[in-house]
């Protein structure tokens, strides 16, 4: 497994980071399950072991779980898009970039607590998906809303920190 593939996106995070208190959690999918997949019915544990881990973290740590936000990038915002499909009032926010949405909209309904910020470039990412979702989600009392970066190709996730200051 490599283990530090996920940390390479860190340098677009950190330095707009400085001057904050925070805590950072990097995942990625175990080998056995590359990428995040969205079943209907059927978990693999992954996301489960995830939120044991996230708790372990908050237990040890003055962490203020009114302030946690979920963010992943590419195949990472998939997955932040299955942990608020599985556990939508975890939350405070959620950033997924450079993704689309799933279509299991009747999932994304819950989400009435939690603001979805999605960013992706323009050309980049069909919206289609992320249109609908977002209809969902704001005509149940939610919020989400749907950036298009000009940063052209892939990576929406530099824009987003730096430009957007997502995070800050």
């Amino acid at each position: 497994m490599d283990n530090t593939r996920s940390l390479l996106y860190l340098d677009a995070i950190l330095p707009l980071m400085e001057q904050q208190d925070f805590f950072i959690l990097v995942v990625q999918t175990p080998r056995e399950t590359p990428g995040w997949f969205f079943r209907p019915s059927t978990k693999d544990g992954t996301l489960d072991v995830l939120v044991a881990i996230m708790d372990d973290v908050i237990a040890e740590n003055p962490i203020d779980k009114r302030r946690i936000t979920a963010t992943g990038v590419s195949s990472g915002g998939w997955g932040v898009w299955q942990l608020l499909m599985e556990y939508p009032d975890l939350f405070a926010g959620a950033v997924p970039t450079a993704c689309g949405a799933p279509g299991q909209l009747n999932k994304l309904a819950a989400l009435t607590q939690t603001p979805v910020w999605s960013i992706v470039n323009k050309g980049d990412i069909d919206p289609g998906s992320l249109l609908a979702a977002m209809g969902v989600i704001n005509r149940a009392g939610g919020s989400m809303a749907i950036t298009e970066a000009s940063a052209g190709g892939h990576n929406a996730w530099t824009p987003a920190m730096r430009d957007y200051k997502c995070f800050q």
